[in-house]
Order: structure tokens, then sequence, then C-alpha cells
């Protein structure tokens, strides 16, 4: 046992000196393991004491492998009722961790493993997102065993998170959706992907939808509720929206209420019809996985780039902002349900195309002012 200054290499000289405030480590061996301290201390006998300490919690468990333990964490979720989190966490064991983490017992673990699994998973494909979300599961892992008393440090606890890179986004124009309309294989997701694409709200808004939301008299539809899944299968339906304001209400254009009117006509047909039906699904909402399989037969029919449910809400905004002059940026938000702050955020590549337009539009207006002025002095001329 015992305590040591750390050094660092100096470029210019290349020799190894101590570093200045001293900063103090310490190490010790049992069972014929090093643990070396992951911290450094103000002095050396902080650096004992803290020795001291962790020499008493350290813990040599031999047959407590990574695998074991993680295992051990994921059962714990079902203790906690926490289905989604279990879910998420076996997933990214079995494809990003198993195939490329070394299983070995917990105390072998040094920073290089980590270091190896980040460049691993970069090779082959993985984007920083999932890399980031890898790492911070191994992390949890680790922090377990360390709350167990199964290692006395955490040899990955310090490790930098990967910049967050911004994919491009994909979104239909008004002209692609009109190509996209024709090719849903059924009356229902074609009134579906209408209301996405003229109102720009969210899958799990439209999935909770119920007839006593849209108002034909006052042409509105009440957005207040979301659904989402709750374990694999069962869906439920929430009051509040998931994001943005709680609650609002979006006009309808003359052709989406014209097309609610006739399939709310032909949904009358069936037996026990009442405001308390979903626009899509009758007694229970529709799946999600149905809309998402919906549109990607009909993108591949009408030989459309793939795009998923969401992005119809970017298609929304592109057209307000596009073919809507009279619409500021404060109407499209709130026609949304964000605020401006957000909708700029999201939808900045939108507005980046309007480049080059904005001094087009200056400079019509001030021929147009320059015209009318010539016209005054014209006429009081004569």
């Amino acid at each position: 046992m015992g305590a040591y200054r750390k050094k660092e290499k100096n470029k210019k000289t290349g020799k190894w000196e101590y570093v200045r405030p001293a900063l103090w480590r310490y190490e010790f061996i049992k069972n014929g393991h090093r643990v070396v301290s992951g911290y450094v201390y103000a002095s050396k006998t902080e650096a004992l004491k803290a020795c001291m300490k962790a020499k008493d919690a350290y813990v040599e468990v031999i047959d407590y492998t990574f695998s074991k333990v993680r295992q051990e964490l994921s059962d714990s979720y079902n203790t906690r009722n926490s289905k989604g989190g279990k879910q998420e966490f076996d997933s990214v064991y079995k494809n990003h961790m198993k195939p490329f983490f070394p299983d070995k017992v917990l105390s072998r673990y040094t920073r290089s493993d980590i270091d190896n699994l980040i460049t691993t998973l970069h090779s082959n494909g993985r984007s920083n997102d999932t890399i980031n979300k890898t790492v911070s599961m191994i992390n949890r892992t680790m922090r377990f065993a360390l709350q167990r008393g199964y290692i006395a440090v955490n040899p990955f606890e310090h490790t930098a998170k990967l910049h967050h890179i911004r994919k491009e986004k994909i979104f239909l124009t008004y002209e692609q959706y009109k190509k996209l309309y024709p090719c849903f294989l059924k009356p229902m997701y074609q009134v579906a992907f209408e209301v996405l694409f003229w109102t720009g709200i969210r899958k799990g808004e439209l999935i909770a939808l119920q007839w006593k939301d849209v108002d034909f008299e006052k042409n509105c539809i009440h957005v207040h509720k979301h659904a989402r899944y709750e374990g694999k299968k069962e869906i439920i339906v929430l009051q509040g929206r998931k994001k943005g304001i709680q609650s609002y209400y979006v006009e309808m254009p003359t052709r989406l209420r014209t097309c609610l009117l006739d399939w709310k006509k032909a949904k009358e047909l069936v037996d026990g019809f009442s405001g308390e039906f979903y626009l899509f699904g009758d007694f229970r909402p529709i799946a999600p996985e149905n809309l998402r399989r919906a549109l990607n037969v009909a993108l591949r029919n009408a030989k459309l780039p793939h795009v998923d449910v969401h992005s119809f809400r970017a298609s929304h905004v592109s057209y307000c902002f596009n073919y809507c002059p009279d619409l500021t940026i404060q109407d499209i938000a709130y026609r949304i349900g964000d605020t401006v702050e957000v909708c700029l955020k999201h939808y900045s590549f939108i507005f980046a195309n309007r480049i080059g337009k904005y001094s087009h539009a200056i400079d019509s207006a001030l021929e147009k002012m320059e015209s009318d002025g010539d016209s005054e002095e014209e006429n009081e001329d004569e």
C-alpha cells in the first residue's frame, strides 16, 4: 500500500516530471490484483486515507464477470416494473455490447477496453449517439457492481461522450406528397396521412384522436392527448401532449375537412358508433407499426425516398413557410403546438432554403415604392 505523485511527460524535454501543484494517487495489491485510484488528491495524507477506505471496501469476486452482473442488473428492472428500460438495456447489450465488448472478470477491465470498443463500433458503422448509449449502459453496469461491492473502482467512470452529429432531415415536398397519396392501399391510410400532412401533428397525437375531438362547426381539431406503447404490444392513451403546448386547436383546410366528413360517413355505418370512437381503429387506436408499414409500401410504389411518419411534421412546416406568405413564424409555431424557439431549432434547415429570396423580396418592394412615388408625382404635375 502506498501513495505516489502524478507525473506527466514534458513535451519540450521529453522527460517525466511531477505535476505542479502536487497531485497524489494511491495503489495497493490484494489477492494478486493491483488496484490504482481513479481520482487524484491534493496531499499524500489524503491519498493514504482514501487508500485505507478503498482497501477495506475492496471485494474480489473471481466468479463475477461482466455478463453476470449485467444480467443481475437487467433482472432488477423487473422488480422496479420498468419494462421499457429492461427491453432497451437488453437490446443494446445484444446488438452493441455482446459482439464487441470482452466478457471477463470485472477487476480485469482497464480504460483501454472501452477505448477499443468505441473504435470497433465506429468501424462497424455505429453512430455517435449509439456509441454514447452503449458506453453509458456499460457505466451503469459498473456502477451497479460498485454499489454491490464487486469492484472498488470503475475504470470507465470518466469516459468522454462523443459529439452529437445531426443527420440531414429528409421530408416530402407538396409535389412528392401528391405523387404519394394515391399509392396508399387502403382509404384509412390515405385519410391518416392527409391529417398528418395538413395539420403537422405528431404520430402519437394522430393515433389518440377521437371523433369528439373533431369540431366540424368550428372547423378545428382539438389536440390534447397522445398514445404510446406500454410494454411490447399494449397501447395506452395519455392526457396531454408529449412535448410543447399541452392542449391546442389546429384549424382544418377545406380539403382536409371534406376528407374527414367523407371518412366519418363511412365510419357511422359501424354498429355502436359514437364520439368515443377513434378516428383510426374504432374501439381501440391503430398500432403505430401499421402506419409505418403502410407508408413504406406507398413510398416503394411511388418510387420516392424513404421518410418516416414523423417527417410529415416537417413537410407541413415546409408547405406553410413556402406556400403561405401570410403566415408568420409565430403562426406556424402555434399551428404545430410549439414555441418559436423550438420551431427555429428543429426546422432551421427549412428556413435556410429561403436565403436569396429575402433580397429579391426587398428589391421588389423598393421598386414598387419607387414606381408608386413616380406615378404620384406625375398626377401632381397634371
